[in-house]
């Protein structure tokens, strides 16, 4: 079995707890916690993270929404504060502009779960922190049975289209 002792790795030691770390010495880090979660500042004292913290922990339910009978800005369907998961369906064909927004690097998966497309318009109508940033900054269609994840991106207060 290799040995990792002389591999040309970083290591990360948690031997210090702090609320608000000076800079490390040169070549060094230091890691610390703080409500957003782990962090790590390396030796020109720029803060990385959160890093590995998993930003969905609150997130475990799977809501199915009221049908959406008319275009949508600024939906705010019941408990979206802890969704992970959103089973949207429409009476028609349908707009939606946007969700209220949710903290920095949330990440949900909407499932169309109805009978006709869920247009995700791009960059219009809802409250500016509420839209959608579309792929090629064009609408997104969720077609019936198909699902796309969004992550909601705090510095351009929109919601990204991924997948």
């Amino acid at each position: 079995m290799a040995s990792l002792e002389n591999a040309n790795i970083p290591v990360i030691k948690f031997d210090e707890v702090v609320s608000a770390p000076s800079t490390p010495a040169t070549g060094d880090w230091k890691v610390y916690f703080k409500a957003a979660g782990l962090f790590i500042v390396d030796d020109t004292g720029a803060e990385l993270g959160p890093l590995g913290v998993a930003q969905n922990s609150n997130r475990v339910a799977t809501i199915s929404p009221t049908q959406l009978i008319a275009n949508q800005d600024d939906w705010n369907p019941t408990n979206l504060s802890t969704a992970a998961e959103i089973r949207l369906s429409t009476d028609a064909a349908r707009d939606l502009t946007g969700i209220v927004a949710q903290p920095a690097r949330t990440r949900l998966t909407l499932l169309n779960v109805g009978g006709f497309n869920c247009v995700l318009k791009h960059d219009i109508t809802s409250t500016a922190a509420n839209r959608f940033l579309g792929p090629g900054s064009a609408d997104f269609t969720l077609t019936p049975n198909k699902a796309v994840d969004i992550w909601y991106d705090s510095t351009s207060s929109r919601w990204r289209i991924i997948g």
